[in-house]
């Protein structure tokens, strides 16, 4: 199995237990509008342009992959993307993690955590 069929077949499994778990809900990319995205709380940064993935990540799924996704269900938020988080939270540099680059996974997340307590 190659990396880009690993991770379709991941997020096809992912869509699918969420659709299981929220049958009213459907994943939707987030616009750059979006305030987890945009920075619309002290502490966030503006993450709201194409993500920044790894080198090797670009080379395999071009710009624009990697966009999150998300959706509203009652008072709660799911989102999800299909890219490696984890090792760039980590700051490593690992060659051939489909994921994004350090700095933009850190951001991202910071704005998951600041834009939610703010809610």
């Amino acid at each position: 199995m190659t990396v880009r069929e690993g991770i379709t077949f991941f997020s096809q499994s992912a869509a699918a237990l969420l659709g299981r778990a929220f049958p009213d809900a459907s994943l939707r990319t987030l616009p750059g509008s979006h305030p987890m995205l945009a920075a619309s709380s002290p502490g966030m940064e503006d993450v709201s342009g194409s993500p920044v993935l790894r080198p090797w990540a670009l080379s395999r799924f071009g710009a624009g992959a990697g966009m999150m996704e998300g959706f509203e269900y009652g008072r709660g938020r799911v989102f999800y993307t299909s890219m490696d988080i984890t090792s760039g939270l980590l700051g490593t540099n690992t060659w051939g993690i489909a994921g994004y680059e350090p700095a933009y996974a850190q951001a991202l997340v910071k704005n998951l955590i600041l834009w939610t307590a703010n809610k």
